[in-house]
C-alpha cells in the first residue's frame, strides 16, 4: 500500500474536497502544497498569511515555514486562488483562525482530519490511506519523482534532519535502478566508445 497519493489520487482527493466547499479545497491543497500535519492546518492564523506568504511555526521540533503562496497552472493546485476563493466567503466572526468551522470558531485537528478522511473516500482512495498527513508524504514523494534533490525536500518538508526528509520520499528499488539508468546514461553521454 502506497504512503503517498499518485498524482490523479492527489487531484481527486482536491477535487473532492472542492465539491465539498471552498474551505476544504484550501485546507487539503495548503496541507499539500505546504506540508503540513493537520494539528499545524487547524491552527493557521489569519496573520499567517498576511504578506502573501505562509509564515508559520511547525510542530515535532520542524524548522517554521515562510513560503509563497503562489498560483499554478491546474487549477486545483492554485494555492492563491484557492484562498481567495475561502476569504471571500469565510464568516466574518471575528476569529484569528484562518479556517473556521461552520460556527465560525478555530477547527479542531480531529475536523481536519474528518475533512480529509471524507474527501479521500469520495476520491476512492481506500482506508489507511485517507489521513492529512499523506497531503505531506505526496509533496516529498511527488517532488522527488519530479527530479528534486534531496535538500530542497528537506527545505519542503521543514526537517532540520535530513534523516527525517528520506522517511517521506517512498522510493522502490525499481525506482532507484531506473533513476540511476538514466542518471549514469547521461554520465557517460560523452564518452567515446572504442572502435569495433
Amino acid at each position: 500500500m502506497s504512503k503517498y497519493w499518485k498524482k490523479d489520487e492527489l487531484l481527486a482527493v482536491l477535487n473532492a474536497a472542492r465539491r465539498e466547499s471552498v474551505r476544504n479545497h484550501a485546507m487539503v491543497l495548503f496541507s499539500y502544497v505546504f506540508a503540513l500535519r493537520a494539528s499545524e492546518v487547524a491552527k493557521l492564523t489569519i496573520q499567517n498569511i498576511q504578506t502573501g506568504r505562509l509564515v508559520c511555526k511547525t510542530l515535532k521540533g520542524s524548522d517554521a515555514v515562510d513560503m509563497p503562496i503562489e498560483s499554478d497552472d491546474v487549477a486545483l493546485l492554485d494555492a492563491k486562488k484557492a484562498l481567495a476563493a475561502w476569504l471571500r466567503v469565510r464568516p466574518d466572526t471575528g476569529s484569528v483562525f484562518l479556517f473556521t468551522s461552520r460556527l465560525g470558531s478555530g477547527m479542531t485537528r480531529r475536523a481536519v482530519y474528518d475533512i480529509f478522511e471524507n474527501a479521500a473516500a469520495a476520491a476512492g482512495v481506500e482506508a489507511g490511506r485517507r489521513n492529512p498527513h499523506l497531503g505531506k508524504h505526496t509533496r516529498l514523494a511527488l517532488g522527488y519523482r519530479a527530479g528534486l534533490d534531496v535538500f530542497a525536500l528537506q527545505q519542503l518538508g521543514h526537517h532540520k534532519d535530513i534523516k527525517s526528509t528520506s522517511a517521506y520520499i517512498h522510493i522502490t528499488q525499481d525506482e532507484a535502478v531506473a533513476k540511476a539508468k538514466v542518471a549514469m546514461t547521461q554520465a557517460f553521454a560523452n564518452v567515446l566508445q572504442p572502435a569495433a
